[in-house]
């Protein structure tokens, strides 16, 4: 498939439909009705929309001091060290899948760690951290690497085939009308710079991470996407599209400090 396919090419059907489901996820529009369609084949409630006490948003500005401490040291009762997995500045570990966090936006780390305490987001790494936390832990190490910013991607392997970063280019520029798939860009931004507070940057990703957050989604091991776009998108993708995109958006430059 050539990358000198654009935006023209994709029916303005397919492209409307997209982007008002884009919408529908957009900003706080996350209504109950939305929450128990995407849940109705049972499982937890959904952390966006039916918070639960250890996902509740603490009040009152962050103290980016005790994230920081929080992040390096951890805390008694179970918080594990952040740097553990996510390294000294938020960069991640490409090799082990460990996602980058620095940079992502405050309300986007919050809600993540709010859907691992509530098992809306299954990982049984974080889930048994984020149960530990309180709400003002999470907001001042959600602040903390939201101040930081994203260090340079260093490839975890070889570079892939030039084929493959076309593919995951097109997807993500331009989507798939065929499969029902819009454009990754249309939520996550050009290039995935994302679209904060709500949409997290991926270029600059671990491509390890990326390949596993599209797992999760397909198996309803993630359950925070109100629109049901996401879980859409990675039933829809075949595994050498999401390994194309994994690659592609790894391969970009993370975006600068905000």
């Amino acid at each position: 498939m050539k990358t000198s396919t654009s935006l023209a090419s994709v029916p303005l059907l397919a492209l409307a439909l997209a982007l008002a489901a884009c919408q529908h996820a957009g900003r706080g529009g996350m209504d109950q009705g939305a929450v128990a369609g995407q849940n109705q084949d049972g499982g937890p409630a959904n952390a966006l929309g039916i918070p639960g006490a250890s996902a509740a948003h603490a009040g009152g500005a962050p103290d980016l001091r005790a994230g920081a401490q929080l992040a390096a040291r951890g805390a008694p009762g179970g918080v594990a060290a952040c740097v553990t997995c996510h390294g000294a500045q938020g960069e991640g570990d490409a090799a082990n899948g460990y996602p980058r966090i620095a940079g992502q936006s405050q309300a986007y780390l919050g809600t993540q760690l709010g859907a691992y305490a509530n098992d809306a987001r299954v990982n049984p790494v974080m889930q048994p951290i984020a149960k530990a936390m309180s709400a003002e832990q999470i907001r001042d190490v959600s602040a903390w690497y939201a101040s930081l910013a994203a260090a340079a991607a260093v490839p975890a392997g070889p570079k892939p085939p030039d084929a493959g970063m076309a593919r995951g280019r097109l997807l993500s520029e331009v989507g798939d009308a065929s499969l029902g798939v819009q454009a990754c860009a249309n939520c996550h931004g050009p290039g995935g710079a994302g679209k904060q507070p709500d949409y997290p940057y991926l270029a600059g990703q671990h491509a390890a991470y990326l390949t596993a957050a599209m797992g999760a989604w397909k198996s309803g091991a993630r359950k925070t996407d109100a629109s049901g776009q996401m879980p859409h998108i990675a039933r829809a993708l075949a595994d050498a599209d999401v390994a194309a995109l994994s690659n592609y958006f790894a391969a970009q430059p993370a975006p600068a400090k905000r």
